[in-house]
């Protein structure tokens, strides 16, 4: 193709910006048409304003993976040369792309990056708010997601008056209202696979419905119209107000075989699931299923997965159910594989060294230096929790106990215990064996150790109570999943793990 100056495709990057800023239809159409210009230049740093304002429609012609490799080219080129603002714009979008891909980890790294940004403006902290808290749902960690947006209302309420702005940040409590319904009626979802089973708690299910209600009430925003009603389908389907549920999914327009309709097309599926209409949920997941054969999406892949499992079980399809479900604790693995290694390339592209390149454990006392805890991405959090979590691993194979770990962190046993339930919301009893069973899961992807060395490295003495702690933090026992790993490592499109 002909060359274009590099002062035209300055003017046509302003006329894009503009168009995605107005939310033009047409922008797609002109971002696949400069494309190639924009790709073809020299000036890396005009290719990374490209790459970066690109980024604003919704997949729909290129996966989410390639994506993400353009914006960490540009968060390079940004960060080369000197210019910050542009770094934590990038870093934002990567939150929400890792996101997307089931890569949580990742997700709250760069997350937590550009919300330490002081470049980063208030309004692009609250759109941030969404993905991040998606991400730490996800890892049923609703009290950090809390403590999340309560750190961003601070600065928050100056935008009240600004409609688009104060929508996206009430549109994330709303989403959080959902999912703690969601749990408290124990229904079945991948946001609650630790909770054990019991009598829903009625109440709690009406106070949050009723809640995120008022949230979604508030005057409607154009372009949130489809998140808000797959939001308040969710709920009509809670209520058991079937076609409600379905009207408002079906009422909304999506772009053909973009990330969104796969989104809506699983919530439709997952609702109809609740609502007990098994073989209709069936025929939309069956569709999710297919969209993501062309669209690949971590995180849907994983919900359309499970939901599968729980429809095809409700229809007595057991086999099919044992399949699906199989392709959901693989799915996992393939993620707990990606999320680590995309973390490091994050932290690399950014010039950090909290990440070894050479991650393997070597011994039991010559031990890589440990990645940086997930949970500390959350500034109002203690180092005391991060700190014990460090000692217990660091004194394996020898079993530290309460009272040592907190000497360890330079706090009393209380204040540790009252850190783990108010920032972690867990016990500090599930707190430790959560981080052992980490430690395990790290030791079954990067040894050949058997299941008793893993187990005794772990500082269990005993096999069957390390094979019930290590099903009841990843649900399934430690020898399904060294087989699912190990077929995660040599899956077509797995991330290598070196």
């Amino acid at each position: 193709m002909p060359a274009v100056s590099p002062a035209a495709l300055h003017r046509q990057l302003e006329e894009l910006e503009a168009r995605l800023r107005a939310a033009d239809p047409a922008a797609l159409s002109l971002v696949e048409a400069l494309r190639p210009a924009f790709l073809a230049q020299r000036d890396q740093l005009l290719k990374a304003r490209f790459l970066l304002a690109a980024d604003l429609i919704d997949p729909v012609r290129r996966p989410i993976s390639e994506q993400i490799d353009d914006l960490l080219r540009a968060l390079r080129v940004f960060r080369a040369n000197g210019l910050a603002a542009e770094v934590a714009r990038c870093l934002a979008r990567l939150c929400l792309r890792y996101t997307q891909d089931g890569l949580d980890l990742a997700a709250l790294t760069a997350g937590r990056a550009a919300l330490d940004a002081p470049q980063l403006q208030l309004v692009e902290r609250i759109h941030l708010l969404g993905p991040m808290s998606r991400a730490l749902t996800h890892q049923m960690r609703l009290p950090a997601a809390w403590a999340l947006v309560e750190e961003v209302a601070v600065s928050a309420r100056p935008l009240s008056r600004d409609g688009v702005a104060w929508a996206h940040f009430e549109l994330t409590r709303a989403a959080l209202h959902c999912v703690e319904a969601i749990r408290a009626a124990r229904q079945p979802s991948v946001y609650s696979l630790e909770l054990e089973a019991g009598p829903p708690d009625l109440r709690a299910v009406e106070l949050h419905l009723s809640a995120c209600e008022r949230l979604l009430d508030a005057p409607p925003v154009t372009r949130l119209g489809s998140a808000r009603a797959q939001l308040r389908a969710v709920v009509a389907a809670l209520r058991g107000e079937g076609d409600q549920a379905v009207a408002l999914l079906l009422g909304h327009p999506v772009v053909p075989d973009s990330h969104s309709e796969v989104v809506q097309t699983s919530t439709l599926g997952w609702c109809l699931r609740v609502l007990g209409r098994a073989d209709q949920a069936l025929a939309s997941l069956r569709r999710a299923d297919d969209l993501l054969q062309r669209q690949p999406a971590g995180k849907a892949r994983l919900l359309v997965d499970y939901d599968l499992a729980l429809c095809l079980r409700q229809l007595g399809r057991c086999d099919q159910a044992c399949d699906a479900f199989d392709r959901y604790i693989r799915q996992r693995a393939v993620c707990f594989v990606a999320e680590t290694a995309a973390a490091r390339t994050l932290e690399e592209a950014l010039n950090r060294r909290e990440f070894p390149r050479d991650a393997t454990l070597r011994g039991l006392t010559q031990r890589s230096a440990l990645p940086p805890d997930d949970i500390e991405l959350l500034r109002t959090e203690p180092p005391c929790l991060a700190l014990a979590e460090r000692a217990l691993l660091q004194q394996l194979p020898r079993r530290l106990g309460v009272q040592a770990l907190a000497q360890h962190a330079g706090v009393s046993l209380r204040t540790l215990q009252q850190a783990a339930r108010r920032y972690r919301g867990q016990t500090l009893s599930d707190l430790l064996r959560q981080c052992l069973m980490k430690e395990a899961l790290q030791l079954m992807a990067d040894t050949d150790l058997s299941l008793q060395e893993i187990a005794a490295r772990c500082a269990y003495r005993d096999a069957g109570a390390f094979s019930r702690d290590f099903k009841r933090v990843h649900g399934s026992a430690p020898s399904v999943h060294r087989a699912l790993l190990r077929r995660a490592a040599t899956a077509p499109g797995a991330m290598p793990s070196g």
